[in-house]
């Protein structure tokens, strides 16, 4: 079996037991918007999770989980935060995100369109993503609301639609609003390299 293989069982498995933990533990609403508590919860279950599946490996003369730390973030993100897509909106410089269902997404920067490395495993993990992002704001896409569009609180506007309305699979758009990216830019241009310092004016700007 080869080590790519063994990786993804194990973070499959793990993800797996920290959601049945969860979903013991957090209400139905503080899953869709999770607050300190529920996030708090949500790292240490990982945490553990990660650290049991390392002794086992060591036990079992297996090599054990590279990086700990970036598999964690993944798992976090995927179960509380909006999963894949965490990384590309994560990126200051994405401008708009385009899913034409789990295997094909891509991002739109300095007006470039490209294909990213970007992937859910089906439909089913896609809609939990927009779902979460659209629950927290009383909205849903389900079979009798195929379609949403709303504004997040960061100033993005999220655009869904699902079966019937598309043939198969989940297509969404995320696009950042044109001021954050204006701003960031000024900043850039008069010489300030605090990318963050940009980021955190912009996102003051647009709320």
């Amino acid at each position: 079996m080869t080590t790519s293989i063994v990786r993804d069982q194990r973070e499959r498995a793990i993800r797996a037991e920290v959601h049945a933990e969860l979903r013991r533990t957090i209400d139905a609403d503080e899953w869709i918007a999770p607050g300190t508590t529920e996030v708090e919860t949500a790292r240490r279950l990982i945490a553990e999770r990660i650290a049991a599946a390392n002794r086992s490996a060591t036990t079992l003369g297996e090599p054990p989980i590279a990086e700990p730390e970036v598999l964690a973030q993944r798992l976090y993100d995927d179960l509380l935060g909006l999963g894949p897509l965490q990384v590309l909106l994560d990126d200051p410089s994405i401008e708009e995100i385009i899913v034409s269902g789990p295997q094909r997404v891509f991002a739109i920067a300095d007006g470039r369109k490209r294909l990213t490395d970007t992937v859910f495993e089906d439909d089913e993990q896609l809609l939990r993503v927009v779902r979460r992002a659209v629950g927290p704001l009383g909205r849903r896409l389900d079979e009798t609301s195929p379609m949403v569009d709303a504004r997040l609180p960061d100033g993005s506007r999220l655009n869904a639609v699902m079966p019937p309305l598309t043939s198969g699979s989940v297509h969404v758009t995320m696009a950042r609003p044109r001021s954050y990216f204006q701003l960031v830019s000024s900043i850039t241009c008069i010489g300030r390299r605090d990318r963050k310092m940009a980021e955190s004016l912009g996102e003051r700007v647009i709320s």
